[in-house]
């Protein structure tokens, strides 16, 4: 298998835990790559939430797009629960990566209040000749391996600026773990400058414990997943191309750039004004 932006160490974990699937529901937090399924990133945990799992994907990945929820094996299915929508592209990443670690099932996908949905095999296009079952796997990893980049470096390097900022704002807190934090931190990178990102990553994982582990989650968050979906299916009811449907769209287009910037008060006084404005727009 060709190498892939998880490391061994937690695609090993992440092994483990599906074969604990068909007996239990396991919480997954996810970061999906821009473009490509090796740059997936799946956390996963029988106790941390879905929430802490993907913001812990998050700080990992290389894009904004993320999922989260619960995931279960039933016969020949990998069915996951999950917590809001399926980003677009996602399905068919989930389908690749899945394949790439050896999986035959079929992933089911479960958005709230949605009936289950299979990941599709291959994205839609207009009718002709499928290629092989194997092209588009081959043909995305020549793309992204030919760089000679190693996958530890090119994880670090996406983790580093961002944990970094993270471990400013935990050490600015004065909080009680915040010294030992910022050593632990200046460790990391130092290890790191001398071309050892195995272990850099792997005390980067033990900083982001400690500084989210303990953290109360945000209720802001909580109720903007909730309404989300909600006001999304609204929407889609609405045209966008003439007013007041444009406007509407463009406040909602507003309030997911804040939540998806981490303000997610912000995005909630928006929503709840967009969802008084759609309910005087439709009778």
């Amino acid at each position: 298998m060709l190498p892939m932006l998880m490391t061994p160490e937690e695609l090993s974990d992440l092994r483990d835990h599906i074969s604990l699937a068909r007996s239990k529901a396991i919480n997954f937090g996810i970061c999906f790559g821009r473009s490509s399924a090796k740059n997936l990133i799946m956390n996963v945990d029988r106790q941390k939430s879905p929430m802490l799992l993907e913001r812990y994907a998050k700080l990992d990945g290389e894009s904004p797009r993320s999922l989260r929820g619960t995931f279960r094996i039933s016969g020949n299915r990998f069915v996951m629960d999950l917590d809001g929508r399926v980003p677009q592209g996602g399905a068919w990443q989930l389908h690749q990566f899945f394949r790439k670690l050896g999986y035959p099932y079929k992933v089911e996908l479960i958005e709230p209040g949605g009936a289950a949905k299979p990941a599709r095999d291959k994205p839609k296009r207009t009718p002709r000749a499928d290629p092989p079952p194997t092209a588009p796997e081959e043909e995305e990893e020549t793309e992204t391996d030919d760089t000679g980049i190693d996958p530890m470096q090119a994880r670090w390097d996406q983790l580093h600026p961002r944990l970094d900022r993270a471990v400013t704002g935990f050490v600015a807190t004065g909080a009680a773990k915040a010294g030992a934090v910022r050593k632990a931190w200046d460790a990391a990178v130092a290890v790191a400058a001398r071309g050892d990102h195995r272990s850099a990553l792997t005390a980067a994982a033990r900083i982001k414990t400690a500084i989210f582990e303990d953290a109360d989650p945000d209720p802001d968050a909580e109720k903007w997943q909730q309404i989300a979906p909600v006001l999304t299916d609204r929407l889609a009811q609405i045209p966008a191309d003439a007013d007041p449907g444009a406007r509407l769209h463009h406040a909602w287009a507003e309030a997911t750039k804040r939540a998806n910037a981490g303000d997610h008060k912000a995005a909630l006084v928006i929503a709840q004004k967009l969802a008084q404005a759609i309910k005087r727009h439709q009778p």
